[in-house]
């Protein structure tokens, strides 16, 4: 996971089990700890170098850090309940991706996280959400929240 998460608010947090024959099968998810919880996830099994120049792309973003499997899938899942409490739903390949958990137990992780940012969610749009995804997300928060019950940031298109 990023060393920096919950600074930034957002970075991919990769769940790895090695397979026999030494293949690698993995997940990675695009994590919002400030607000939407599961942006994106993808589910692949590669070989080890591929695997290595993935995380190396990874951590061109930011240093990463190990974390226990049961304190990653805590992690990830803490993510999804905090958005769900505002009506918004992990990505579409969440559903697929969290299979690589298997029998990690989330309860085994003595750690806690904090999601939100300064006590309450906080929104910021990425280059992939369109003004009617930035729209929609907005609503959804001044529904749950009140109209100041959240923070965010929108990108001006050009």
């Amino acid at each position: 996971m990023p060393t920096r998460l919950f600074e930034m608010g957002i970075g991919n947090v990769v769940f790895a089990r090695r397979l026999p024959l030494g293949i690698i099968s993995m997940a990675v998810f695009l994590l919002d700890v400030f607000c939407l919880g599961v942006k994106d996830a993808l589910w692949r099994t590669v070989e080890p170098g591929i695997y290595a120049e993935m995380i190396a792309k990874l951590a061109h973003d930011g240093p990463l850090e190990n974390i226990d499997p049961a304190c990653a899938r805590k992690l990830i899942e803490g993510a999804i309940e905090y958005a769900a409490q505002f009506g918004l739903r992990p990505h579409s390949d969440y559903k697929q991706a969290e299979k690589i958990f298997g029998d990690a137990d989330a309860a085994a992780c003595p750690l806690s996280f904090k999601y939100g940012h300064g006590g309450k969610p906080f929104y910021v749009s990425g280059p992939n959400d369109s003004p009617a995804r930035a729209r929609q997300v907005a609503s959804m928060l001044e529904q749950h929240c009140g109209p100041d019950g959240f923070e965010y940031v929108v990108t001006a298109e050009l």
